[in-house]
């Protein structure tokens, strides 16, 4: 009973978190809204098909915006109040 609790809801073959870009084109009916969701579902079938979750994809970006290591504080400012 409990042994297909963990994998993500589908719809047919597709993942139900693609199903996003084509709810988004069901509410606003146009080429672009249709192949702007055609390329979230291709995006998403994509990244599930590699084993990634959006999450992580979306922390991947930000890890490669941002940097490895943000520093929370000017570095002057810290060695101003750590001064022996």
């Amino acid at each position: 009973m409990w042994s297909y609790t963990a994998p993500y809801p589908k719809l047919f073959l597709i993942d139900a978190r693609a199903i996003l870009p084509l709810a988004i084109w069901a509410l606003h009916w146009s080429w672009i809204t249709f192949y702007i969701a055609l390329a979230g579902i291709v995006f998403f079938s994509v990244v599930l098909y590699f084993g990634y979750s959006p999450g992580t994809i979306l922390s991947l970006v930000v890890v490669k915006l941002y940097g490895g290591n943000r520093s929370l504080h000017d570095s002057s400012v810290t060695r101003r109040r750590c001064r022996w």
